[in-house]
């Protein structure tokens, strides 16, 4: 079996060997990766080696990134959850109100409806 993907055009040999370079990925120490492509290619590889293959340049490596921007994206569902329920609630002590014209009664009926369709 042969496993494809090194930025030297070249391939692994085994799965073994591309551990090596799996680890040195995850990691985001290409600089010292050990595998026997990068020991070979190293010395022609070009300076923005990391850039050219899309890596993402962070402390800690790739995964650390991926599980921050994971974090993110629900910390940000959870903003998005709270701030729909804070509007309803505003809406509708608003719709509460007892002298408020019929019109704006019904305007704030239908934002309350708008929001609570968009759902979570």
């Amino acid at each position: 079996m042969r496993i494809y993907g090194h930025p030297s055009g070249h391939y692994f040999k085994s799965w073994r060997t591309w551990g090596v370079h799996l680890t040195s990925l995850l990691k985001e120490d290409l600089q010292n990766c050990s595998c026997c492509l990068c020991a070979s290619w190293r010395p022609n590889a070009p300076a923005n080696a990391a850039i050219v293959i899309d890596l993402p340049l962070v402390p800690g490596g790739a995964v650390p990134a991926a599980l921050a921007a994971t974090v993110a994206r629900e910390q940000q569902r959870v903003r998005e959850e709270v701030a729909a329920r804070q509007s309803v609630d505003l809406l509708a002590r608003a719709s509460e109100v007892v002298d408020l014209p019929e019109w704006q009664r019904v305007v704030i009926q239908e934002a309350v409806q708008s929001i609570l369709a968009l759902g979570p």
